[in-house]
């Protein structure tokens, strides 16, 4: 009784099948073996992630092929494309300096061919005017280019004015004068006209007055045309008559506008907007 009470109090053995050691060596190992639980491996039917493939090898290695062969040709059309793109940008970089000359080319040509009037000198004439002496102002106009100034515009005008006003430059009592100068030709008009009592009326008027009050008589215009090329020009030009009977022959001499007026001693677009 005491023996099986004491076989009874033996614990349970941890895997949950008590071995028989009566048993000869062999069957107790078979016994272990038994009763201890096995790890499945790769390639047993008790792996349930494991998928038997006799195919698996041979197609993970057309893949890892097939990738480098795609790694290698993405490597090549980066190459290709960046040696494209450097040749483009060499190609475009020519072009322009070559679309630049040519244009600088043309703006050589048009500036030697087109026409360009400009008021080569401002005289006078005088002739007997009764008691008075008339005074008239020659414009001698000249073109320069080869090729015509087309819708050539003349405008002109004279009168007093303070010294510190701006002249108006958009009002010609005397209208438009349409005028034709052939290339590479001058041409000279009579333009303003005024009486040598008028001028000496001003040195009287300007007694005591400070420059920027004082009375002058101006001479001024302006010419519109188009060149063969298309483009439109203005030239405008402004004169100021210094009288003074006590110094200058004829009682006066003829200068650039100064001051606010100066400006408009200008062609094309350094010219004032109207």
């Amino acid at each position: 009784m005491e023996n099986e009470d004491a076989s009874n109090d033996k614990p349970d053995h941890p895997l949950g099948v008590v071995p028989s050691l009566r048993l000869s060596s062999g069957r107790v190992e078979n016994d272990l073996a038994e009763a201890t639980p096995r790890t499945p491996k790769k390639g047993d039917a008790a792996n349930p992630i494991h998928i038997r493939d006799p195919d698996l090898g041979d197609w993970t290695s057309k893949l890892v092929w097939w990738t480098r062969a795609l790694v290698a040709a993405t490597v090549i059309s980066t190459v290709v494309a960046g040696f494209q793109w450097w040749e483009l940008q060499k190609a475009g970089a020519q072009t322009d300096k070559t679309i630049i000359q040519l244009n600088r080319q043309a703006d050589a040509m048009q500036a030697n061919t087109r026409a360009f009037v400009f008021l080569k000198n401002l005289d006078r004439r005088t002739e007997p005017f009764g008691d008075d002496i008339l005074i008239k102002w020659l414009y001698t106009w000249r073109s320069n280019g080869t090729t015509e100034a087309k819708h050539l515009i003349i405008r002109s005008n004279c009168h007093d004015e303070i010294m510190g006003k701006e002249l108006d430059f958009s009002r010609w009592p005397g209208g438009d004068s349409p005028a034709f100068i052939g290339p590479d030709t001058e041409q000279t008009m009579v333009g303003c006209e005024t009486a040598a009592s008028a001028l000496k009326s001003l040195d009287h008027r300007n007694t005591g007055r400070s420059d920027d009050i004082r009375y002058w008589f101006f001479i001024f215009g302006k010419a519109t045309y188009d060149d063969v090329f298309g483009a439109s020009h203005r030239l405008e030009y402004c004169y100021q008559v210094w009288w003074d009977n006590r110094r200058i022959d004829l009682g006066f001499e003829l200068i650039p506008c100064d001051g606010v007026n100066a400006r408009h001693n200008c062609a094309d677009e350094d010219c004032p907007n109207d």
